[in-house]
């Protein structure tokens, strides 16, 4: 598994409480419509299948659970026009140790611009830190859990 800069999201990011956008964003460009006035679908990844892979770099510990979400938003902050693509379950802080790893399939059919990852806390944690991006395939020996 190789992470880019550009395909990056979250880079050992604190997730401590309420719901935390990552701290950069994939710019997809600009929306454009077509001569008929139709906004095309957009396939992120064409022909592939990348995943948003979300890696915890620091045990979590003070809250009670966190849940991973692709989401697309008009501006970079990810909070304008936000939808949400596709999430994992509610995962127990105990479950976040190093090493973990969730994998989310990207959409086909944004019509934002930015893409990117929320995180939706269930109480307070104290720490816990996660690095996010997209990736073509994801590493899969013993000691990474999906």
């Amino acid at each position: 598994m190789i992470l880019d800069r550009q395909n990056l999201v979250s880079d050992a990011q604190f997730i401590n409480t309420g719901n935390i956008v990552s701290t950069d964003a994939i710019d997809l460009g600009p929306v454009q419509t077509d001569s008929l006035g139709n906004t095309p679908v957009r396939d992120v990844g064409r022909a592939e299948h990348p995943k948003m892979v979300i890696t915890v770099t620091e045990q979590f510990a003070g809250g009670t659970s966190v849940q991973f979400q692709i989401v697309s938003a008009t501006a970079t902050d990810l909070t304008t026009g936000q939808v949400i693509h596709s999430q994992t379950a509610a995962i127990a802080v105990a479950t976040l140790r190093p090493g973990y790893q969730a994998q989310l399939d990207l959409p086909v059919g944004i019509n934002q611009r930015f893409l990117g990852v929320r995180y939706v806390v269930v109480g307070t944690n104290t720490t816990g830190r996660v690095t996010a991006g997209i990736v073509e395939a994801r590493q899969t020996n013993p000691s990474v859990t999906q």
